[in-house]
């Protein structure tokens, strides 16, 4: 149940992540480490042990989140069972005309 709700908690930082650099008229590395600050706040302590990877273009913003999930079992049987999260999320960037 751990994991589900963790996998959970990071698709909805990730997606609200990617939309707010999408909403960004500018959209450089300024941008994305803004959006990275709140993902990982969105995460709480499981936040500083993720790898966070984003591709932005004229079209989409894509942001990439991988972790080891939580787990209450022992380390030696959370790790052959692979409670890895990998988590990607795409979203167009829209822009007024």
């Amino acid at each position: 149940m751990l994991h589900l709700y963790t996998s959970s908690a990071v698709s909805g930082a990730a997606y609200d992540a990617a939309i707010t650099v999408a909403g960004y008229e500018n959209r450089d590395s300024r941008s994305t480490a803004e959006a990275e600050a709140g993902l990982r706040d969105a995460l709480g302590a499981f936040g500083s042990d993720v790898t966070v990877e984003w591709v932005v273009t004229a079209e989409a913003v894509q942001v990439r989140v991988t972790g080891q999930a939580p787990s209450t079992m022992p380390a030696a049987w959370a790790g052959s069972i692979g409670l890895t999260i990998d988590k990607t999320v795409t979203v167009r960037s829209e822009e007024f005309r």
